[in-house]
Protein backbone atom coordinates (compact mmCIF):
# COMPACT_ATOMS: atom_id res chain seq x y z
CA UNK A 1 0.00 0.00 0.00
CA UNK A 2 1.09 3.61 -0.28
CA UNK A 3 1.62 6.25 2.40
CA UNK A 4 3.02 9.78 2.39
CA UNK A 5 6.16 9.02 4.72
CA UNK A 6 7.93 11.94 7.02
CA UNK A 7 11.65 10.47 6.90
CA UNK A 8 13.35 13.99 8.30
CA UNK A 9 12.62 16.49 9.64
CA UNK A 10 11.48 19.57 7.72
CA UNK A 11 8.05 20.80 6.16
CA UNK A 12 5.93 19.02 3.28
CA UNK A 13 8.99 18.84 0.80
CA UNK A 14 10.38 16.02 3.04
CA UNK A 15 7.30 13.59 2.68
CA UNK A 16 8.36 10.69 0.41
CA UNK A 17 5.60 8.13 -1.32
CA UNK A 18 6.71 4.98 -0.14
CA UNK A 19 5.41 1.40 -0.61
CA UNK A 20 4.77 -0.37 3.25
CA UNK A 21 2.92 -3.78 3.96
CA UNK A 22 -0.73 -3.58 4.69
CA UNK A 23 -1.01 -3.36 8.63
CA UNK A 24 -2.99 -6.66 10.53
CA UNK A 25 -5.30 -5.24 13.43
CA UNK A 26 -4.20 -6.59 16.55
CA UNK A 27 -6.67 -7.46 19.38
CA UNK A 28 -9.06 -4.25 20.12
CA UNK A 29 -7.92 -2.47 17.06
CA UNK A 30 -9.88 -2.28 13.17
CA UNK A 31 -8.29 -2.46 9.88
CA UNK A 32 -9.57 0.71 7.67
CA UNK A 33 -9.41 2.08 4.46
CA UNK A 34 -8.77 5.87 4.66
CA UNK A 35 -11.17 7.65 2.39
CA UNK A 36 -10.46 11.22 3.63
CA UNK A 37 -7.67 12.79 5.95
CA UNK A 38 -8.12 16.52 6.79
CA UNK A 39 -4.45 18.19 7.21
CA UNK A 40 -3.68 20.24 10.07
CA UNK A 41 -1.64 23.20 11.72
CA UNK A 42 -0.61 20.54 14.22
CA UNK A 43 0.91 18.35 11.15
CA UNK A 44 3.02 20.18 9.74
CA UNK A 45 4.23 20.46 12.93
CA UNK A 46 4.77 16.75 13.69
CA UNK A 47 6.72 16.66 11.00
CA UNK A 48 9.06 19.60 11.71
CA UNK A 49 9.32 18.06 15.12
CA UNK A 50 7.87 21.39 16.51
CA UNK A 51 5.10 19.45 18.35
CA UNK A 52 4.18 17.59 21.74
CA UNK A 53 4.94 14.27 21.11
CA UNK A 54 7.58 13.00 18.33
CA UNK A 55 6.44 10.10 16.62
CA UNK A 56 9.67 7.61 15.64
CA UNK A 57 10.48 7.72 11.81
CA UNK A 58 9.37 6.73 9.54
CA UNK A 59 6.04 7.77 9.79
CA UNK A 60 2.66 9.21 8.01
CA UNK A 61 1.23 12.40 9.23
CA UNK A 62 -2.26 13.37 9.39
CA UNK A 63 -4.31 12.85 12.68
CA UNK A 64 -7.74 12.77 11.11
CA UNK A 65 -9.36 10.25 8.89
CA UNK A 66 -12.79 8.90 7.73
CA UNK A 67 -12.67 5.66 6.50
CA UNK A 68 -14.29 2.36 5.64
CA UNK A 69 -14.08 -0.40 8.06
CA UNK A 70 -12.05 -3.64 6.27
CA UNK A 71 -11.50 -5.89 8.88
CA UNK A 72 -11.70 -6.57 12.89
CA UNK A 73 -9.12 -7.37 15.35
CA UNK A 74 -9.93 -10.03 18.08
CA UNK A 75 -12.41 -8.75 20.88
CA UNK A 76 -13.98 -5.71 18.78
CA UNK A 77 -17.69 -5.68 19.42
CA UNK A 78 -19.91 -2.49 17.99
CA UNK A 79 -18.47 -2.54 14.71
CA UNK A 80 -18.94 -4.30 11.29
CA UNK A 81 -16.56 -4.31 8.04
CA UNK A 82 -18.27 -1.34 5.76
CA UNK A 83 -18.89 0.87 8.18
CA UNK A 84 -18.44 4.10 7.90
CA UNK A 85 -16.28 5.65 10.42
CA UNK A 86 -14.37 8.70 11.64
CA UNK A 87 -11.07 9.49 13.92
CA UNK A 88 -8.62 10.84 15.71
CA UNK A 89 -5.43 9.20 15.09
CA UNK A 90 -2.74 11.79 15.80
CA UNK A 91 -0.86 10.62 13.10
CA UNK A 92 -0.92 7.87 10.29
CA UNK A 93 -3.62 9.16 8.14
CA UNK A 94 -1.70 9.95 5.17
CA UNK A 95 -1.85 6.11 3.93
CA UNK A 96 -4.20 3.84 2.33
CA UNK A 97 -4.95 2.01 5.29
CA UNK A 98 -4.43 1.76 9.14
CA UNK A 99 -5.24 0.52 12.08
CA UNK A 100 -6.76 1.96 14.67
CA UNK A 101 -8.14 1.23 18.49
CA UNK A 102 -12.19 0.50 18.00
CA UNK A 103 -12.88 2.82 21.17
CA UNK A 104 -11.33 5.79 18.94
CA UNK A 105 -13.91 5.33 16.05
CA UNK A 106 -16.89 7.88 15.50
CA UNK A 107 -19.64 6.58 13.28
CA UNK A 108 -20.25 8.49 9.95
CA UNK A 109 -23.96 9.19 9.85
CA UNK A 110 -25.50 7.98 6.37
CA UNK A 111 -26.21 11.32 4.07
CA UNK A 112 -22.29 12.57 5.02
CA UNK A 113 -19.48 12.30 2.41
CA UNK A 114 -17.07 10.38 3.80
CA UNK A 115 -14.29 12.04 2.45
CA UNK A 116 -15.64 15.52 3.80
CA UNK A 117 -15.98 13.27 7.13
CA UNK A 118 -12.16 13.42 7.44
CA UNK A 119 -12.70 17.11 9.40
CA UNK A 120 -15.19 15.98 11.78
CA UNK A 121 -13.18 14.85 14.66
CA UNK A 122 -10.91 17.75 15.09
CA UNK A 123 -11.67 20.71 12.32
CA UNK A 124 -15.46 20.91 12.64
CA UNK A 125 -15.56 20.24 16.02
CA UNK A 126 -12.67 23.30 16.68
CA UNK A 127 -14.69 25.73 14.33
CA UNK A 128 -17.92 25.20 16.79
CA UNK A 129 -15.93 25.71 19.88
CA UNK A 130 -14.76 29.02 18.06
CA UNK A 131 -17.93 30.05 17.13
CA UNK A 132 -19.63 28.88 20.46
CA UNK A 133 -17.07 29.49 23.48
CA UNK A 134 -15.01 32.29 22.36
CA UNK A 135 -16.98 33.89 19.45
CA UNK A 136 -19.82 33.86 22.17
CA UNK A 137 -21.86 33.52 19.05
CA UNK A 138 -25.69 33.62 19.99
CA UNK A 139 -29.45 33.45 18.85
CA UNK A 140 -30.16 37.08 17.17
Amino acid sequence: MKALHSIEVGGPETLQLVDIPDPVPGPGEVLVKVAGCAINYPDQLVIRDLYQFRPVRPFAPGGEVSCTIEALGEGVEGWSVGDRVAAITIYGGLQEKLCIAAERLLRVPEGIDLAEAAVMPISHMTALYALRDRGQTRAG
